[in-house]
């Protein structure tokens, strides 16, 4: 099969698509920043205490395993924008698609701290 040649874009729908993307991008960063310091302050680990029955070793792990996915979503979601944007293709979703785990990854670490924490939150 012969290769077939794309039609040249919308020159204002590539900046769109670039300004989008970008956006997305700096909105998902700063997210990314709040999230880590919701996750590795202080505040989660001081809440629980031994006395509460929590266990510290899977807080910390959580914790752990959290920031890594969040900064994984980051990375993700850059690195499809990069690739698509060079391949010269449409790239906005890329962002979007690490800001959807950036967003899954803190509120399952948020589920499973208050699953050690108890109802009251011991905050």
């Amino acid at each position: 099969m012969p290769p077939t040649t794309r039609a040249p874009r919308n020159r204002a729908l590539v900046i769109a698509d670039l300004v989008v993307g970008i956006a997305i991008l700096a909105f998902a960063l700063v997210l990314a920043f709040v999230c880590v310091n919701i996750l590795g302050g202080p505040g989660l680990s001081a809440a629980c205490t031994d006395t509460a029955g929590c266990d510290t070793g899977a807080l910390g792990t959580t914790t752990l395993i959290a920031t890594a996915v969040i900064i994984f979503g980051f990375a993700a979601g850059l690195a499809i924008f990069v690739v698509r944007a060079l391949q010269r293709r449409w790239a906005w979703f890329g962002p979007l698609i690490g800001l959807v785990v950036i967003i899954a990854a803190f509120y399952a670490a948020a589920f499973i701290a208050g699953q050690q924490l108890g109802p009251g939150g011991n905050s």
